[in-house]
């Protein structure tokens, strides 16, 4: 990382409403996501990776299984996965957490 980058957590905490375990279950997942201006021209990703939110939703939305994404990208969880659909979720124009 260059000197004055600053990496940042993706902006869902204010969409996050909810209290109680799911709530803490949801901001553990979301943590998974970061977005950087220079790292996928600033398009969230799953952290340590430069694999998109939108590339994961897309491959889930056309018929690949979980398993299957896992098998392909060596590292990722399911959690990353899930984190992934969270965020695509949370960020959805009028979505209700």
């Amino acid at each position: 990382m260059r000197a004055g980058q600053v990496w940042t957590r993706a902006p869902v905490a204010c969409i996050m409403k909810a209290r109680g375990d799911k709530h803490m279950r949801d901001e553990q997942l979301l943590q998974r996501i970061d977005q950087h201006p220079h790292v996928m021209a600033g398009k969230p990703v799953i952290r340590g990776t430069r694999l998109a939110v939108e590339y994961i939703a897309n491959l889930l939305a056309h018929g690949v299984s979980e398993q299957e994404i896992l098998d392909e990208y060596e590292g990722l969880a399911l959690e990353d996965i899930r984190a992934c659909l969270l965020f695509a979720r949370a960020t959805m124009p009028g979505s209700e957490p």
